[in-house]
C-alpha cells in the first residue's frame, strides 16, 4: 500500500517537474493595454478588458472586447463607456467589471449596461471573482480591501494588515483565494471567519489566479511571469517575458484544453499558450 502510494508520489512529482509551455497564437496589437482576460465556456469565447491609458484615470476610454478561441478579434468594442476596466467575473448572462471606484454591470449577450454600483471607501478596484449564489468578490489594491457584491448590496469583507496590495482573486469551495501584489504572498481566506492562512510566497506584483487541479495553481505576475505552484511547496516558472518587457497581467485559462490566455499589458496583445 504504502508503495503504491509513493510510487504515485514520484509520478506526479515527475509530471510536475516536467510541464511545460507552448505558444499557440498572439493577437494583434489592435487591443489597448489589455489588462484581464476571462474564458467563458458557454459562449467558446474570451472577454479582455481594455484599460487603454492609465489605470488609475477616469478618461472614459476603457472598453470590453470579444475574442474568438484562435486569437482573432470577434468584437473590439463590445462594451464601452468604462473608464479603466480590470477584473472581470460572469454570472449567468451578466458581466461585472471592476473599474477604479466602481463595480459595472453589463448583459453579455448585447453589451448593454444593466446597472453600476459605486464602491464608497475605494481607490483601484481591481480583480474579480464569482462566488456562491451569485455573490461577487473584488479587490482594491490600494486600500488593502476585499469587497463583496451580494445582490444590490455592496460590503467590506476584509481589511486587514496582511493584505497590502490585494490582486488576484478566486473563489473556491467556500475559501477565497488572494495573492498579494506587494508581498507576492498567495493567501487563502476562510469566508466565514476571516481568517487569512498563508500557503506560499514569492509571487511579487502577483496578478492572475487560476486552478489547475490536484492542489496546483497558475499565478501570473504582472513584469512578465508565470509560474505553476503545487502542492503549496513547489513554484515552477512556466513563462518569463520580463528580458523582452512583455507583461504578464491576469490570466485566463481553459481548463478543458489547458490553454492558458495571457493578457501582455502595454504590448498590447493576448496571447495563448498550452499546458503540456
Amino acid at each position: 500500500m504504502y508503495k503504491i502510494l509513493f510510487v504515485l508520489m514520484l509520478t506526479a512529482s515527475a509530471s510536475f517537474a516536467q510541464t511545460t509551455l507552448k505558444k499557440l497564437w498572439e493577437t494583434d496589437s489592435t487591443l489597448r493595454t489589455p489588462e484581464s482576460v476571462l474564458f467563458h465556456k458557454p459562449s467558446k469565447r474570451l472577454f479582455v478588458s481594455n484599460i487603454d491609458g492609465k489605470g488609475s484615470a477616469k478618461d472614459g476610454n476603457g472598453f470590453i472586447s470579444i475574442l474568438n478561441l484562435d486569437g482573432s478579434v470577434h468584437t473590439l468594442r463590445f462594451m464601452d463607456g468604462l473608464d479603466a476596466p480590470k477584473g472581470l467575473a460572469i454570472v449567468g448572462n451578466k458581466l461585472f467589471v471592476t473599474d477604479i471606484t466602481r463595480l459595472v454591470v453589463f448583459d453579455i449577450n448585447s453589451g448593454q449596461q444593466l446597472e453600476a454600483f459605486d464602491v464608497p471607501s475605494s481607490d483601484f478596484l481591481n480583480d474579480a471573482t464569482a462566488g456562491e449564489n451569485g455573490n461577487i468578490y473584488f479587490s482594491d489594491s490600494k486600500n488593502g480591501t476585499i469587497f463583496k457584491l451580494t445582490g444590490q448590496k455592496v460590503d467590506v469583507l476584509l481589511k486587514d494588515t496582511l493584505l497590502k496590495n490585494p490582486n488576484g482573486l478566486y473563489f473556491q469551495k467556500g475559501k477565497l483565494m488572494a495573492v498579494d501584489f506587494k508581498t507576492g504572498v498567495f493567501y487563502s481566506i476562510n469566508l466565514k471567519t476571516k481568517k487569512l492562512i498563508r500557503i506560499a510566497d514569492g509571487f511579487l506584483s502577483g496578478d492572475g489566479i487560476e486552478p489547475l487541479g490536484n492542489e496546483s495553481w497558475l499565478i501570473s505576475s504582472w513584469p512578465g511571469e508565470l509560474r505553476l505552484l503545487h502542492k503549496n511547496k513547489d513554484a515552477k516558472l512556466l513563462l518569463d517575458t520580463k528580458a523582452e518587457k512583455v507583461n504578464c497581467a491576469d490570466i485566463g485559462f481553459d481548463p478543458d484544453k489547458k490553454v492558458i490566455y495571457v493578457p501582455t499589458f502595454y504590448h498590447n496583445r493576448v496571447a495563448a499558450y498550452q499546458l503540456k
